[in-house]
């Protein structure tokens, strides 16, 4: 039996290429079926998993979350396709369409894949927007591909007209592109930090679950929470708390200390200021980024400022996720994410009226609506449905980070304007190098707005 499902499964992959090479295909050289839609939908899953490695442009590690993003994908597939073969009266095409779409599809992905990796390695970073002409030829070559494919299908049906093929290629080919792109799933082949390297360069660390580091860190917080300055009363004061999520990369680390530096500078909250950083090299003299102590902090900051007057300045960047949490790691402590649900209650609990919060993250725009009033800006490094750039193994700093507080806010006193240009400043070099645009969003409350343009001075924060 098995044999002869792998026998069917070749024929229908080599009529699948066929489609994909613009060669004559009957309906019929296609095997139907359930079993064979399932096999078929596993080898389609096998070349996404060809791309990902392909754009990762490094080492990479299998992500378990991507076989459920998969298999969604293909469910959305089956139940647009059968959606179709109802509107067209045409039965037999529900298991058909999602069939002949996916054998036919292989051959583009495994060629993008090829071609990508191989060009990709071989441009520099500065010339790798010479692949967005690229990928847009192979998505027409897809859309001539899907084209076929129903026709392929529908050979026979007498009421299939040119309308009609070209509604079922704009309903199947368009939905599934627009649903991957609106709610994209996670990728199958990811590119992590480097495991292997920092165990070798942390390895005469102190780590995070001995005794000597569980003894010091509630001393560190304490010490960190006491150490800050009260307000300077007769002034609009700004404090400033960062945090640091995930411990296995420094690039975060780095961006947390140099922002710190940068704001302490600029905004004058030197003093005022206080850092949440997992990382092996600070866990004996800088407090850790946990959800708790996020609370201890915001908590002890709302006890210091005049709610009135003062402003608070929050600053997260890790990793994060499609759905919109914030990666809090590190092993094997088990720590709970941050959430934009979770981080909001922390600010009401704080009784901070007044605040700007700036997430740094993949996905981070998810973290607007849930933060956003009249008395709050939030600034995020990407859209909610985007991925921001620069947390990969190697780099110094995350893209939004150094535009953002190394560039932009060493230029103005305005958190706003340091945006605007921060936010160029990304989609020029996200362009160069033949990204998807992250998209930085922003929002300004009403009420925040018109209270520090009042209050604007050439040694204070000002929003434009």
């Amino acid at each position: 039996m098995l044999r002869i499902h792998l026998h069917r499964l070749r024929r229908n992959l080599a009529a699948g290429v066929r489609v994909a090479l613009l060669r004559r295909v009957h309906r019929l050289d296609f095997r139907i079926s359930v079993g064979q839609l399932v096999l078929v939908a596993i080898v389609a899953m096998i070349g996404a998993g060809l791309v990902d490695i392909a754009v990762a442009r490094g080492a990479v590690r299998f992500n378990a979350d991507g076989i459920a993003g998969q298999a969604r994908d293909v469910a959305i597939l089956v139940t647009l396709c059968w959606l179709v073969a109802a509107a067209l009266r045409a039965p037999g095409a529900a298991l058909g369409l999602p069939l002949v779409f996916l054998a036919a599809g292989l051959l583009p992905d495994v060629v993008f894949a090829g071609v990508v990796a191989a060009l990709g390695r071989a441009l520099p970073d500065g010339s790798r927007w010479l692949l967005t002409p690229l990928w847009w030829a192979f998505l027409g070559w897809s859309l001539i591909v899907a084209w076929r494919s129903v026709g392929i299908v529908l050979q026979g049906e007498r009421r299939l007209r040119s309308l009609a093929r070209a509604g079922a290629v704009a309903a199947v080919f368009g939905g599934t592109l627009a649903i991957a792109y609106l709610y994209p799933s996670a990728r199958l082949w990811e590119q992590p930090a480097d495991d292997a390297a920092l165990e070798g360069e942390t390895a005469n660390l102190p780590r995070v679950e001995s005794e000597e580091v569980l003894a010091v860190q509630p001393r560190i917080l304490y010490e960190a929470l006491t150490a800050l300055e009260e307000r300077e009363p007769g002034n609009q004061n700004t404090y400033f708390v960062g945090f640091a999520g995930d411990a296995k990369q420094d690039v975060f680390r780095n961006d947390m200390e140099a922002a710190q530096d940068v704001v302490d500078e600029r905004l004058k909250t030197e003093g005022r200021s206080l850092v949440l950083i997992n990382n092996p090299r600070t866990v004996l003299d800088t407090p850790l980024a946990t959800l708790t102590n996020l609370r201890a902090a915001l908590s002890t900051v709302g006890r210091l400022i005049d709610p009135e007057e003062d402003l608070v300045v929050v600053y997260l960047s890790s990793h994060g996720t499609s759905d919109h949490q914030l990666y809090v790691n590190f092993p094997p402590l088990q720590l709970q994410q941050v959430t934009p649900t979770s981080l909001a209650r922390a600010f009401q609990e704080s009784g901070i009226k007044w605040k700007v919060v700036i997430v740094s993250a993949c996905y981070s725009g998810g973290y607007v609506e849930p933060l956003k009033d009249a008395n709050t800006v939030v600034m995020t490094s990407a859209r909610s449905d985007r991925t921001s750039f620069g947390c990969e193994v190697g780099r110094e700093f995350t893209y939004f980070g150094q535009a953002f507080f190394q560039e932009a806010l060493k230029t103005t006193d305005s958190l706003t304007a340091a945006f605007d240009l921060a936010r160029a400043a990304i989609a020029r070099r996200e362009k160069d190098e033949g990204l998807t645009p992250s998209e930085p969003q922003i929002f300004v409350g009403d009420a925040i707005r018109a209270k520090l343009e009042r209050r604007a001075k050439p040694t204070t924060l000002a929003l434009r």
